[in-house]
């Protein structure tokens, strides 16, 4: 059981941050926690690949009902693990742990548990912890076409060049030194736009709706006993959601 949760957890962790192997593996207790206390929720990463190896965190925007999903795993996967390993009194805060010995996960080993995902998920071509980052830094660049209105490639670029706000928010998000290394997601982005169209608000709201009441039922069914105000929480996130008509 544990280890399923763990897994899952850290394919939300993936997906939501678009963190590097050994970021997600950085990933703390007092992050998740100091995430869900502040508004806006911004979840403290690591960030590697830095001149001379120097200590670097960049903040990223999470969905509160997130940050709850990771709070829940803390309260009762992680904690069970921690009690009968190293023990509450010597618990080093790390969000990921080995389930056997209680210490930090090594990076190695989201690389291998993605790759064993991908065997049972029958995939072809085995998957890599970084597709979640490219995927991730895909969907930002939607997300900042669609909010300032860029219409083409060419648009967006001499943004990124002349906007010193957008400059900060690429790279406090990605974690990328060089924003040249960020262009190739441009011409992704836009191919997204143009494929869903219009729809895509509705599209988007459906989906995390459905997030929403997947994690309420997956808590119900599971730990509602031990954590009935998560299980609440998530399912008045999801009752607020409205969503628009569909376009005929």
């Amino acid at each position: 059981m544990e280890q399923r949760r763990r897994r899952y957890a850290m394919l939300r962790v993936l997906e939501m941050t678009g963190g590097r192997r050994i970021e997600v593996a950085n990933l703390s207790i007092a992050d998740v926690a100091r995430a869900i206390s502040t508004s806006p929720h911004m979840l403290r990463m690591m960030t590697a690949k830095r001149r001379g190896g120097k200590e670097a965190y960049r903040e990223i925007p999470v969905a509160k009902a997130d940050l709850l999903e990771l709070w829940n795993f803390i309260q009762t996967s992680r904690r069970a693990v921690i009690r009968r390993t190293v023990g509450l009194e010597k618990d080093h805060g790390k969000f990921f742990i080995n389930e056997r010995t209680g210490m930090p996960l090594r990076p190695n080993t989201i690389t291998q548990e993605i790759h064993i995902l991908s065997q049972h998920a029958g995939l072809k071509n085995s998957a890599s912890p970084h597709l979640f980052r490219h995927r991730f830094i895909t969907k930002m660049f939607v997300a900042l076409i669609e909010q300032h209105d860029f219409e083409s490639p060419s648009d967006l670029r001499r943004a990124i060049i002349s906007v010193k706000d957008i400059k900060q928010q690429l790279q406090q998000w990605t974690g990328h030194l060089s924003l040249s290394s960020l262009d190739r997601y441009i011409d992704l982005a836009f191919s997204e736009i143009e494929q869903v169209g219009t729809n895509r608000s509705v599209i988007d709201l459906h989906a995390e709706l459905e997030a929403l009441r997947a994690a309420v039922n997956r808590i119900g069914s599971s730990s509602l006993e031990t954590s009935p105000d998560l299980a609440a929480q998530l399912l008045a996130l999801a009752n607020e959601k409205i969503l628009p008509k569909t376009p005929k």
